[in-house]
């Protein structure tokens, strides 16, 4: 049987070590080893990478994509908050406060306007010694 040729994909293969003595480096490797198990190693480390990029940029973008319920923890749907307001107002369970009169002005105190004396300077400046 003859072997299938295939095309050629530029690739560009990155090797990293993770430590045995550390608790959560012990999480990695046995996560790895189920992504590798499961065909999804390269896919998660580039998504990871992605990530930590955009995200050291200030895009939240590929954030958005990989995780959107993240959308939802963020700006969850106000709908259902609004319609318990609605039926409240409906009610007459919310009481909001209606002013019928103009507020009333504050009166601005009033400022008296220093007396200017006039002072002899050179007296003033040798009794000041």
């Amino acid at each position: 049987m003859a072997k299938r040729k295939r095309n050629y994909i530029p690739r560009k293969q990155f090797k990293f070590w993770l430590r045995l003595d550390v608790d959560r480096e012990i999480k990695l490797i046995e996560f790895s080893e189920y992504l590798i198990k499961t065909n999804q190693f390269a896919t998660t480390v580039r998504n990871g990478l992605r990530l930590m990029w955009s995200l050291g940029q200030g895009d939240t973008s590929v954030l958005l994509e990989l995780f959107p319920k993240v959308v939802q923890q963020l700006y969850p749907d106000q709908t259902a908050l609004i319609a318990t307001f609605q039926a409240m107002i409906e009610k007459g369970g919310v009481s909001v406060p209606v002013s019928r009169t103009l507020p009333t002005r504050v009166p601005q105190p009033v400022l008296q306007q220093p007396i200017a004396q006039e002072v002899d300077t050179s007296e003033a400046f040798l009794n000041a010694f």
